[in-house]
């Protein structure tokens, strides 16, 4: 069966860094000369201008939790799919996959390598959910697309890496049974429609 999303959400995947490209804005925005028309200033008999201690804080704050992530760089959906174990998880993993939008795929697609912060491990059992759903019949077109787009951003490690290669055959496998069943039933319906066309001449 196929996923029945917005072709939107997996159809451009491949070209998502074209698109990106072109969508960029040639020149950075430039500040605004003149300063804001009001400025809080403090009660008083001498005119204080009100300074907002708040955005030293949300300066440190930021900093902290942005070397929070680089100590935990797996993303949540890496983190969930490396917990995973069962058909049933995977099957879970990727329904919440299906939720995200293109650049949020790319992102965790990218996020899976070791260069990206996960590793060869979290790669393989990222194509073995693709192998569930393939091998199951179901969201096909998408599971086509995100493992399109898994190859593109990966294949210099898929190169190196034989349990990549390893699974990349399986899912080879799988996807040619599914194109010979597939295959059948319509030339199965060809020759229905065939007969019945030359019938009722």
């Amino acid at each position: 069966t196929l996923a029945n999303l917005p072709t939107s959400r997996w159809l451009n995947l491949l070209n998502l860094d074209v698109i990106k490209a072109k969508n960029k804005p040639k020149a950075p925005p430039k500040k605004p000369k003149a300063a804001p028309f009001f400025l809080p200033t403090v009660p008083g008999l001498e005119q204080q201008f009100l300074v907002d201690e708040k955005l030293d804080g949300d300066e440190e704050d930021g900093k902290n939790r942005f070397l929070a992530a680089d100590l935990h760089s797996f993303t949540e959906f890496g983190q969930a799919l490396g917990q995973a174990r069962s058909s049933e998880d995977y099957t879970a993993m990727y329904k919440t996959f299906l939720e995200k939008g293109p650049s949020a795929v790319d992102i965790e697609i990218r996020s899976l390598s070791p260069e990206g912060g996960g590793s060869i491990p979290l790669m393989v059992q990222f194509l073995q959910m693709l192998n569930l759903q393939i091998k199951s019949k179901r969201n096909f077109e998408v599971a086509n697309a995100h493992l399109g787009l898994f190859i593109k951003v990966h294949e210099e490690t898929i190169v190196s890496a034989p349990e990549l290669r390893k699974h990349l055959a399986l899912i080879q496998q799988s996807l040619e049974r599914s194109w010979s069943g597939l295959q059948k039933e319509l030339e199965t319906t060809l020759c229905l429609t065939t007969f019945c066309k030359s019938s009722l001449l």
